[in-house]
Order: structure tokens, then sequence, then C-alpha cells
């Protein structure tokens, strides 16, 4: 069974990226008994991460993958008071801030000033993202003026005044 020497989360830490995560040097072989050893070692004695206990009962068979999947969820929860009612350790703020870094709006692209002006223009009353007044219609039926989209389906040939 492969290891790894520096965990996925330490190395995202250290480098910033994955890049040589996989590397020969970064991994060793290790039998299923020792894999859970090395874990648990980690956990009594170096990081103190409940991840490491989770993985070291997991890999030995004292729990299995479903209870192992329930308790790294609850531990990825304690951060909302909403579903849990517990308060964020300041381990979990640190590993989900350095998750969070570099992460983008959207699509994955970050929206420029011109940009963010533009969707600013747009939500200042009528006009579209390029700051172009929409046009204003008025009901045929009712006299209700409101932007197309809307007139289209609540009013014309759907308005409740109309007459059949």
């Amino acid at each position: 069974m492969r290891h790894h020497i520096i965990p996925k989360h330490e190395w995202k830490k250290r480098f910033g990226n994955f890049i040589g995560f996989n590397a020969p040097d970064n991994t060793v072989d290790l039998n299923t008994a020792q894999h859970a050893q090395v874990h648990q070692h980690y956990f009594d004695e170096i990081t103190h991460i409940e991840y490491d206990r989770i993985a070291a009962w997991t890999i030995s068979g004292q729990i299995g993958k479903e209870e192992a999947q329930r308790r790294v969820a609850r531990i990825a929860n304690l951060g909302n008071k909403h579903k849990t009612g517990f308060k964020c350790s300041d381990e979990f703020k640190q590993f989900t801030s350095m998750r969070m870094r570099g992460k983008r709006y959207g699509l994955g692209t970050k929206r420029s000033d011109e940009s963010r002006q533009l969707m600013s223009a747009a939500m200042r009353g009528n006009s579209n993202s390029l700051g172009v007044k929409r046009p204003l219609v008025t009901c045929s039926h009712c006299d209700k003026v409101g932007g197309l989209n809307s007139m289209k389906r609540w009013h014309f040939d759907n308005c409740r005044k109309r007459k059949i």
C-alpha cells in the first residue's frame, strides 16, 4: 500500500500546489498493518489531527468506510454553527483559509474592475450589462408599465384584465 510521507494537506500548505506530490521520494510502500501504525503514530506523537486517527482506524478495519466518512464530515462541519451548534476551532479556520486561498469567483475567473462596474450599472435601474437602458413597455389591457420580459410573461396575452 502506498503511503505519502508528506500528506496532501501538508504538501499544499508547504508548496502551494500538488506538483511532485506523488513523486517517488514522497511515497513509501507499506503493508496494511504498518500503514495503520504510521497514521496512529502521526496522531499520537506528531500531528494530533483527528484525520490521522480516523485513517488508522479505517486502514486497520476498526471502523468501516461509511463510519470514517461520517466522522470526517462531522469534523468538517464543526465550523458551521447552524448545522451542529459548535464553533470553529483555530485548526479548522487555518485549514479552511489555506484551502480557500487563490479561489476565484464565478466560473474560475476573477472579475475585473470594469466588469464589476458594468454589473453595478446593470443592477441600478433598467439597464443591461452594457449600461444601455432597457425598453419599458405598457400592457394594452391594464396600462401597467414594466420591463419587456416580465410584461411578456404576466401581461399582454396573459393579462387578467384582458377581455376574452
